[in-house]
C-alpha cells in the first residue's frame, strides 16, 4: 500500500569507506521516494539537535552520513526513524535531511 506513495525517485549515495584524503567514498543506486521540503528539529547520531530542512520516505535501509540526491541538490542524512506497523513489520524508513 504504502508502495504507491513512493513515487519519486533520488539517487541514494551510500557511504561505504573513507579514502588515503580522508574523503567519503560512495556506491550510488537510483530508489524509489517520497521527498517532501519540511523543517523540523532531530538529532543526529551523537545526540546533538540540527534543524532537518526535509524528509525523504523510502523502503531503503538509508543510514545516517549517506547521501540523498533529489531535484539536483545533495542531502547529508542526519537520522533515520523506522515506521512499522501494528505487527511490527517496517512499513518504511523516515530519513531526515
Amino acid at each position: 500500500m504504502l508502495s504507491v506513495y513512493l513515487n519519486q525517485t533520488v539517487i541514494w549515495k551510500s557511504k561505504q569507506s573513507v579514502n588515503e584524503y580522508n574523503e567519503a567514498t560512495y556506491t550510488s543506486a537510483s530508489i524509489p521516494a517520497r521527498f517532501e521540503y519540511k523543517r523540523k528539529l532531530v538529532m543526529d547520531k551523537q545526540g546533538v539537535q540540527i534543524v532537518s530542512e526535509a524528509v525523504c520516505y523510502t523502503k531503503s535501509l538509508v543510514k545516517p552520513e549517506d547521501v540523498i540526491t533529489y531535484d539536483a541538490k545533495d542531502w547529508v542524512v542526519i537520522s533515520v526513524k523506522d515506521s512499522v506497523d501494528l505487527e511490527g513489520n517496517v512499513l518504511c524508513y523516515e530519513v531526515s535531511l
